[in-house]
């Protein structure tokens, strides 16, 4: 259970700080005007969509705390990437409707 969550926390927590923190924010705007000017959009727009993409973002930080925490089989591996996606785009949704509920209670 312990590692579940672990699991859980760790993926969707590196998701957010990718997609969404201060931090990253000059990394994701150099993958975006990398991937703007670059004739073959193939790796730079891939590295464009992954860290803008919390469901992308989700997959890839799954299957590295899958790696790490989970044990050495490539089944669960790609298990743990899935279940990494899904946490990390219900998490991305979940802190969309809190800063749209926070906005509309600013208004008030």
């Amino acid at each position: 259970m312990v590692t579940f969550l672990l699991f859980a926390f760790s993926s969707i927590g590196m998701a957010h700080i990718i997609c969404d923190s201060t931090m990253f924010a000059h990394m994701r705007s150099n993958f975006e005007s990398r991937s703007a000017q670059a004739e073959n959009k193939g790796f730079w727009h891939f590295l464009h969509q992954i860290v803008n993409c919390y469901q992308c973002c989700g997959f890839w930080t799954g299957l590295f705390m899958g790696v790490i925490l989970l044990n050495f089989n490539p089944a669960i591996w790609f298990a743990a990437a899935c279940a990494g996606s899904f946490l990390s785009l219900l998490a991305g949704y979940y802190f969309t409707f809190l800063e749209a509920k926070s906005i509309v209670l600013d208004e008030d």
